[in-house]
């Protein structure tokens, strides 16, 4: 089961003259906090589609997937795929790494990455960047070993009901109402998409996987009342869905 995950090697890459790198943790810092305040979108159509295309057309080990920076700089991240990497518990066993795929990074992410781990100065002012789920196997036999215990699904669902209703009645819902309501009428919103949301079936983060699956839903509900629509869709996705 694919629990853990690596991020290759990354470089900066194309034409520096209009927008420079960041040098230090502190310019990183200023820059993402003056392009947010400035209102920069962090994640567009465009962006997201051009790196799904990258993936798509090629996920060996050694291509070169490139991203742009919400302050335009590019930046080159290297595809593993294939490789293998010692196990972290036991001699007993080995991560091979599977294919690439996107991870989206939030202003508070992409800050607190930097301050907690003095980050990488090359992904530093990237929203989107690539890494690799690594599949746990016996390192003898090659076969699949599961390291996180998965619930049920009968578990998950009445679970997932109980911690939905203690959202639904915490003041942090509450105060999601309120900024909801401040959305301007005229701008027509038709379907709600979650990002990184956890799965709700792996035993150790289920807690938090449900109440962000319940905001999504909560977002979804709010949309339809006010558009007097009977059907407003929803998506999400993240690599580590199980099939529950």
């Amino acid at each position: 089961m694919t629990m853990y995950s690596i991020q290759g090697p990354c470089h900066w890459v194309g034409d520096k003259s209009e927008t420079a790198p960041v040098s230090s943790v502190t310019e990183a810092m200023t820059r993402i906090d003056k392009l947010y305040e400035a209102g920069t979108p962090f994640f567009t159509k465009q962006s997201i589609r051009e790196v799904s295309k990258q993936l798509q057309r090629s996920s060996l080990c050694g291509d070169k997937i490139t991203v742009k920076g919400v302050d335009g700089v590019g930046v080159e991240f290297d595809v593993l795929t294939g490789e293998t990497r010692k196990g972290f518990d036991s001699g007993a066993f080995e991560h091979e790494i599977q294919d690439p795929y996107i991870v989206y990074c939030a202003r508070v992410h992409m800050t607190q990455s930097l301050l907690r781990w003095h980050g990488n100065l090359q992904e530093a002012t990237c929203s989107l960047r690539i890494a690799h789920w690594m599949s746990r196997r016996k390192k003898d036999t090659k076969e699949p070993a599961c390291h996180y215990a998965l619930r049920e699904s009968q578990v998950v669902r009445e679970s997932f009901r109980t911690s939905r209703e203690s959202w639904e009645a915490s003041q942090m819902c509450k105060d999601l109402g309120s900024t909801l309501e401040s959305i301007p009428k005229t701008l027509n919103i038709e379907k709600v998409l979650g990002f990184s949301c956890g799965s709700m079936s792996i035993d150790r983060t289920s807690s938090r996987s449900e109440f962000q699956h319940a905001l999504i839903l909560t977002v979804r509900e709010w949309l339809r009342v006010r558009s007097r629509s009977g059907r407003i869709p929803c998506y999400v996705q993240d690599p580590v869905y199980t099939g529950i």
